[in-house]
């Protein structure tokens, strides 16, 4: 589990005021590490 400060729910969504794309891009990166870890 990670928590990104200042992102609140929908902060992956790009047409929304909480979009944020830093934290975004980090997420997306450990969600397919993960991924690779534990599905492969």
């Amino acid at each position: 589990f990670h928590r990104y400060d200042g992102a609140g729910h929908g902060f992956w969504y790009y047409d929304r005021p909480a979009y944020r794309p830093e934290q975004a891009m980090d997420s997306w990166g450990k969600t397919l590490a993960f991924f690779g870890e534990n599905l492969s």
